[in-house]
């Protein structure tokens, strides 16, 4: 006994690959036509293929996770007989990526009994409930054979989504391409023309708006101190240290070795100064 819903029950594949199939040129002729124009193409692809791309279901496995075993009872038909039988209930916890919508649709290739499961974000959750102390051995042919019938249904959809994913990329290389070419002939053919191009009334509200930062003015805070003026020479003191500098110069370049000797006595003298008591 396997508790859950029936999965791959709400509506045909191929209808609903068809139908999305069918949205691919009237979601690129909703394009703007200076962004097709503008925008890197590969960057056109990439925003289509991610609305009309479909990721197929894929089982882990191996990150398969366990509830905690119960007991409970069960109603079942017994001799003509509705009567709740006592039994134990073994869930496991799959995780899932992809397309969830896949689960509810019907592939081409079916069986009339379809596989049965609960739906969550990003999980599966399969049920075995059978008598109470059950063999292990039991338990794990039972869920594997559960998890088998969903693996055979998700690879029949696999290969129609996969199948379709091919169709779908081409032919949004296709009908970008075309409306592409339809809309440099338009641009050609209006230039050739030698007409201004009417503006559009709601042209202004496709402008990049423009913000400008306001700088504010800030007034240098008053003080309490009293005003001092910088240290300053008068011309006639700066005249004479240019010269005294102008000199010592002179006697640098002129006399190196006097300089050096003359430096390093004073150096001596200032290191008596320091060391006498």
């Amino acid at each position: 006994m396997t508790p859950g819903n029936k999965l791959f029950s709400n509506g045909d594949l191929a209808d609903s690959l068809n139908h999305k199939l069918g949205q691919i040129a009237s979601a690129v002729a909703g394009w703007s036509e200076n962004d097709l124009l503008t925008l890197p193409q590969a960057d056109v692809y990439e925003a289509l293929r991610a609305r009309f791309i479909i990721d197929p279901i894929v089982l882990n496995r191996d990150g398969i996770t366990a509830e905690p075993i119960e007991d409970g009872f069960m109603a079942t038909r017994h001799f003509g007989e509705t009567v709740n039988v006592k039994v134990t209930t073994v869930t496991l916890v799959v995780p899932i990526t992809g397309d969830q919508a896949l689960l509810g649709l019907r592939p081409d290739h079916y069986t009339h009994n379809p596989p049965t499961a609960i739906v969550r974000s990003g999980e599966l959750r399969i049920s075995w409930s059978g008598p109470v102390n059950p063999a292990p051995s039991a338990v794990q042919q039972g869920v594997d054979k559960q998890l088998n019938e969903i693996q055979q249904w998700l690879d029949w959809s696999t290969a129609q989504v996969t199948a379709y994913n091919e169709v779908a990329g081409q032919r949004i290389i296709r009908e970008v391409q075309t409306r592409k070419e339809r809309a440099l002939a338009n641009r050609d053919l209006q230039a050739s023309l030698g007409f201004p191009m009417r503006k559009r009334s709601d042209a202004d509200t496709y402008a990049v708006p423009i913000t400008r930062k306001k700088i504010v003015p800030r007034r240098t805070a008053p003080t309490s101190q009293p005003f001092r003026p910088e240290p300053a020479l008068d011309e006639r003191q700066y005249e004479a240290t240019l010269e005294v500098l102008w000199h010592q110069r002179n006697q640098l370049e002129r006399a190196p070795t006097t300089f050096m000797r003359s430096t390093t006595c004073s150096w001596r003298h200032a290191d008596l100064r320091i060391s006498s008591p």
